[in-house]
């Protein structure tokens, strides 16, 4: 097994651009991460109330620099995000380590407020639905999924045909699922956990694939309050809608690799907000790296991540 004393100890952090991962010096300073999200002005109503618009999610945008590298330095930046296309990008900061998960896959509910079409189908009909109680570990709401044929099968079955007979010959999208990639960095392992009540239901299912070539290949559950874990190596956890039910949160921890602690079993599972920055991608024209002496072999370089989508 490798060593685990890269990271915080060398100030270092773990990328995956496609499948091609490696360590590489962290940047400067703390990372710009900027929450992209529509807002506007408030309205102070006539009864003194204020009125204010806005979004509750928005898609994360990493600013990234280096003032010093050295040559292999530079190189290896070059291979990681030069000339880059529609890739994904999988940033493991160790600061992130309590959950590496995003938001959208930490907290469900988000959702809702984004409109994906984990949440809605084309024709707008709903199945997630946020729940009116507050999570106690979380502070946050919880989702719950309500499964409707209107909303999430491929298209009208016979009971529907009278409706619109025209309707049963069209392949109409049904209510997604939602896939974000993670990445294990080397020496490390990951446990993956949702929580949600003990209410006898598993309205998602969650597949977790690894797609860099390693074993094991593909674990599915659909169990809740379960702790699943993860060897190094580059991820997929893909979640599906299931049954009607309740999810509270979700959760990825990476924890250095120990066998004593592994056989043991992980201690209980407590809520850290979800810190990941997602499926990423390098912004076009964003990547640079510039020469500022070369007889010394001294490198700056910069690049811009944005979060993207699975859909």
């Amino acid at each position: 097994m490798a060593s685990t004393k890269r990271g915080c100890a060398t100030r270092e952090v773990y990328f995956a651009v496609g499948k091609f991962m490696s360590w590489f010096p962290a940047p400067d300073e703390s990372p710009t991460a900027d929450s992209v999200q529509f807002g506007s002005d408030s309205t102070t109503l006539l009864n003194g109330f204020a009125s204010i618009n806005g979004s509750v999610y928005g898609h994360r945008k990493y600013e990234l620099n280096w003032s010093y590298l050295n040559r292999d330095q530079a190189e290896l930046f070059r291979r990681l995000f030069l000339n880059r296309g529609d890739e994904w990008v999988s940033y493991a900061d160790p600061f992130s380590f309590n959950n590496m998960l995003s938001p959208l896959m930490g907290l469900p509910y988000l959702h809702v407020h984004a409109g994906t079409p984990f949440a809605y189908n084309d024709w707008g009909k709903q199945a997630l639905f946020v729940s009116d109680g507050i999570d106690e570990k979380s502070q946050h709401p919880t989702v719950v999924y309500k499964p409707d044929p209107f909303a999430v099968n491929n298209q009208f079955d016979h009971v529907f045909n009278k409706l619109n007979a025209r309707q049963a010959s069209l392949a109409l999208s049904k209510v997604g699922t939602y896939t974000e990639r993670v990445v294990v960095p080397e020496g490390y392992y990951g446990t993956f956990f949702a929580s949600g009540y003990e209410d006898g239901k598993q309205p998602f299912k969650w597949s977790l694939q690894r797609v860099d070539g390693g074993t094991p290949g593909t674990v599915v559950t659909q169990l809740k309050n379960q702790v699943f874990s993860m060897s190094e190596g580059l991820w997929e956890i893909t979640m599906r809608p299931g049954q009607d039910g309740q999810l509270s949160w979700c959760g990825l921890r990476i924890t250095p690799y120990d066998t004593a602690q592994i056989l043991a079993g992980p201690p209980e599972y407590e809520f850290s907000y979800p810190a990941g920055g997602g499926n990423l991608k390098v912004v076009p024209g964003t990547a640079r790296v510039v020469t500022v002496n070369n007889a010394r072999g001294h490198f700056s370089a910069s690049v811009s991540l944005e979060e993207c989508y699975s859909w």
